[in-house]
């Protein structure tokens, strides 16, 4: 694809054209759109078979392979007045516990946080691999570039990349995110 148009041949030497960015894709090129918050939901009308619910929804909209629920269902996740850290979510993957306020509580955002696990569990030489791999798709591929804000830490764009595309994102990145989120 070209992103500039050719100009007829001038007499003499003439700069070559540079492109530019490609175009960002549009907001429908995320599997998974933004889901808002909801200010009704409190601590006092939220209960724990909420919270249930929603972490079943995540992994039926995710298609989370069943083989993981057993280490899915090992991660201790509470809902939380204020979350850690004072993001509306956060995760303390040594403790394997995760705290989300319940305004926040939906799939998205019980996946991206679960991707942190995940992201926790690769070596170092994986996260490298990753960060490679990664490095170019942040400007080349549109299911990538149809993430906002993906120009976060390598942590924050794993985790992005799972919560908007899931099992849309490029195949090269896939195997980075086994056996536990596909």
């Amino acid at each position: 694809m070209c992103w500039w148009k050719k100009k007829k041949p001038s007499p003499g030497p003439s700069p070559t054209p540079t492109p530019g960015p490609p175009p960002a894709p549009p907001p429908s090129a995320l599997l998974h759109p933004e889901e808002p918050s909801d200010p009704t939901r409190t601590m006092a009308n939220t209960s724990p078979a909420d919270l249930a619910a929603t972490i079943q929804m995540w992994k039926n909209n995710y298609q989370v392979p069943v083989g993981q629920n057993v280490f899915w269902d090992t991660m201790h996740v509470e809902l939380a007045a204020v979350a850690p850290a004072g993001g509306v979510a956060a995760t303390d993957c040594a403790g394997r516990q995760m705290w989300i306020e319940p305004a926040w509580m939906n799939p998205g955002v019980i996946a991206h946080e679960m991707s942190h696990y995940a992201y926790w569990q690769l070596t170092q030489k994986r996260k490298n691999a990753f960060a490679d791999l990664l490095s170019p798709l942040r400007i080349s591929d549109a299911a990538i570039m149809a993430i906002p804000n993906l120009n976060a830490s390598d942590v924050e764009a794993y985790a992005d990349i799972y919560r908007y595309q899931g099992s849309n994102m490029p195949e090269s990145l896939k195997d980075f995110y086994k056996p536990y989120l596909f």
